[in-house]
């Protein structure tokens, strides 16, 4: 398993770049609405740059993780070699929990024989990933609450409606709030 985070340049990292301005704080949920601006676009950047600040995404099973130690990966303080943070965050991801151990054939024999066809079409016998089966994930990994407002080119430029988390922070003006912070960063 890969690991994205903090890596100086003089040991192998990339050079990435993220501005952050807070909207919002929730004094009750002890969260944070901010805005954010990307330089550079590195793979898991925010997330990786709002853990090493000590703010991580509030429902981030990966970066707002115990397996990152104590501080969860505040200031690249792991408390622990990196290594051990990749081993912690292998083995916490194939626990029982997330693999069927049973075999297929319970679920094959349960199939119309027309659609077990066409999905056997679908596997690789060759690909070891395709002989594994995962449980599926509860509801609350389904959201990370990460979301695009706008992402723009030199010549386009694309936005996507706030989703309802946001929504309901109650920030007055929100667009208002998002756009002038745009223009500070």
């Amino acid at each position: 398993m890969g690991v994205h985070g903090v890596v100086p340049e003089s040991a192998g990292g990339k050079f990435a770049r993220t501005h952050f301005l807070r909207l919002n704080y929730n004094s009750v949920t002890n969260t944070s609405l901010v805005i954010c601006r990307l330089f550079t676009g590195r793979t898991h950047q925010i997330r990786v740059h709002v853990q090493y600040l000590g703010y991580p995404i509030v429902d981030d099973p990966l970066y707002n993780s115990a397996d990152w130690g104590e501080l969860k990966g505040k200031g690249a303080n792991y408390g622990m070699t990196l290594e051990e943070v990749v081993q912690r965050l292998s083995d916490s991801r194939n626990r029982e929990k997330y693999r069927i151990q049973e075999t297929d054939e319970k679920l094959e024999s349960s199939l119309d024989p027309n659609v077990l066809e066409r999905l056997q079409l679908c596997k690789d016998p060759l690909c070891p990933d395709c002989k594994l089966t995962f449980k599926d994930p509860k509801m609350n990994n389904l959201i990370l609450r990460l979301h695009a407002y706008r992402y723009s080119g030199s010549d386009w430029c694309y936005s996507a409606p706030l989703p309802s988390w946001v929504i309901n922070e109650n920030v007055p003006d929100l667009h208002g709030a998002i756009e002038e912070a745009m223009k500070q960063l």
